[in-house]
């Protein structure tokens, strides 16, 4: 089963073709058209893939292009079934197109808890939480997951979409710790 989409002008006759195998840009006509499918196929193959590309692709996962990382958006049945597949059995969410972080030092909960709502210093070891990032104003900068190891660290997970902004407000959070002497 495919679906189409009018992408770019119509007159120059391109299409998206979403399938199994991701999405594809056919040309009706036209020698412009063939010079679209040849870029559409460059950019697929410039997007970077996890280490569970391979699972995916053999699990029947409809990729797409997320925040330049091929990823699953559906596996071969309905997104139904899928979420009873989760709660009768097991499923996986792939994180390593994620920004991950591990957070060491003396200071590492004090440092965390300086940037999200969350109680981090209550947490158990090997115990995660989701929260929040929050500016000077307490405004969402993004969410995140913060695990406590037994490790002596911290395990942040931080969404794709947003890892230069919040690596960025990480670092600088960092740098102002220091100065106080932390």
């Amino acid at each position: 089963m495919s679906a189409r989409m009018m992408v770019g002008v119509r007159s120059a006759g391109l299409a998206l073709r979403a399938s199994r195998d991701g999405l594809t840009r056919v040309a009706w006509s036209g020698c412009a058209g063939q010079r679209q499918q040849t870029r559409a196929a460059s950019a697929e193959a410039a997007l970077k893939k996890t280490p569970l590309f391979d699972f995916h692709r053999a699990h029947g996962g409809k990729m797409v292009e997320f925040a330049g990382w091929s990823m699953p958006v559906q596996y071969k049945d309905s997104h139904i079934s899928s979420h009873m597949h989760t709660r009768e059995h097991c499923s996986i969410f792939d994180v390593s197109h994620m920004l991950q972080t591990k957070v060491h030092g003396r200071d590492r909960v004090k440092f965390m808890e300086s940037l999200v709502v969350a109680d981090i210093a209550e947490l158990k070891d090997n115990q995660g939480t989701l929260t929040l990032f929050t500016n000077e104003q307490g405004g969402i900068i993004d969410d995140l997951i913060v695990t406590k190891t037994d490790q002596g660290y911290l395990y942040v997970v931080s969404n794709a979409g947003c890892a230069d902004k919040d690596s960025a407000h990480m670092k600088a959070r960092l740098a102002e710790f220091k100065a106080a002497g932390f």
